[in-house]
């Protein structure tokens, strides 16, 4: 309420106004106020809204006075120390992570296991903005190569069982007409392995496979 006479009035309620439309009141009131703004974090308050005011509301004010607008800037943005996430596995680490924001990861061929973390985005240690995104590259294993490997199969009329094992683990297991020449496999992995060919039950080819 403007008093006539003196030109004092009420401090009006502004609190949560938009900062601009707060400071358009103000100055309809024509009270020549001199009007400052404080900006203040607020968990509450929308950013660019006012949290309070000084004098408050139902206050008066005079011709002339200073009003301070304290304006939100929206929630404190907290800050964080970046952990090392180097070695782990990144299943844990996507499930365990607080106070960053999991963007996702790349893989390369690794000699570390599966899924071992190699290089993170953000430095170790560093500070940064809590929910800043932090991307990985990520260990896929070791480079997998195929070798296909062919072998003679026994001279003759009629079929032979054959069976392949690599690693003693059976690969193929069939019977196989002797009138087709050879047998061949196609192998996928890394490192070396043991292959071992059986014709009838008896061991005729056991030799090095070299995954390059």
């Amino acid at each position: 309420m403007i008093s006539a006479g003196e030109q004092t009035a009420d401090m009006p309620d502004i609190v949560n106004y938009e900062s601009r439309s707060a400071q358009m009141l103000l100055d309809n009131m024509k009270l020549n106020l001199s009007v400052q703004t404080v900006e203040s974090s607020s968990d509450t308050i929308t950013s660019g809204y006012i949290i309070s005011t000084q004098p408050e509301a139902g206050e008066s004010l005079a011709d002339g006075d200073t009003v301070i607008l304290y304006v939100s800037t929206g929630p404190e943005i907290k800050k964080i120390t970046v952990p090392s996430y180097l070695g782990l596995n990144i299943d844990d680490v996507k499930a365990q992570m607080t106070g960053l924001t999991f963007g996702g990861y790349t893989e390369v061929s690794d000699d570390s296991a599966a899924g071992t973390i190699l290089t993170q985005s953000l430095d170790v240690k560093s500070e940064v903005d809590e929910g800043t995104e932090i991307t990985f590259t990520v260990s896929s294993g070791k480079a997998q190569t195929s070798v296909t490997k062919s072998w003679a199969l026994p001279a003759g009329d009629g079929t032979v069982h054959v069976v392949i094992k690599l690693d003693d683990n059976s690969v193929f297991d069939s019977t196989v007409n002797k009138s087709v020449g050879t047998v061949s496999r196609t192998f996928t992995g890394s490192g070396t392995s043991i292959v071992d060919v059986y014709f009838d039950d008896v061991l005729t080819y056991s030799e090095e496979i070299v995954f390059d």
